[in-house]
């Protein structure tokens, strides 16, 4: 009775470990994805060192936005700037350990490889 208990819990763990690294793989590769959709293109932008709050709002936009529009409605007011950039800083602010690890990856890279070449003056 005991091995076929031991060998139950052996697939089990074996089954959480393989759902783990596959949800972890997924996450990866969104991030790889966010990070290419969001990578500016001007060269204008990369003129100074880039700071992670401006990487931030390029990489989660959608969020940023969602998160304003749904604070603004609970204040009752709409489209004032004042409010956007706050909420964007509270946003920030209360990242994840795994989103704050996105932007310091994402500002590295955009940082070391500036503007693309297609946008730099020839």
């Amino acid at each position: 009775m005991m091995p076929v208990v031991c060998l139950i819990l052996q697939l089990h763990c074996v089954q959480g470990i393989k759902k783990y690294y596959a949800r972890e793989s997924e996450e990866a590769e969104e991030a790889r994805e966010r990070e290419a959709n969001a990578r500016p293109t001007e060269a204008s932008f990369y003129k100074n060192e880039l700071l992670d709050f401006a990487v931030a709002q390029r990489l989660f936009k959608e969020e940023i936005d969602s998160y304003d529009k749904a604070e603004q409605k609970k204040k009752g007011v709409q489209n004032e700037i004042k409010y956007r950039t706050k909420h964007a800083h509270q946003w920030v602010d209360n990242m994840s350990a795994s989103q704050r690890k996105e932007v310091k990856d994402a500002k590295e890279k955009w940082n070391k490889e500036g503007a693309p070449e297609k946008s730099q003056a020839v």
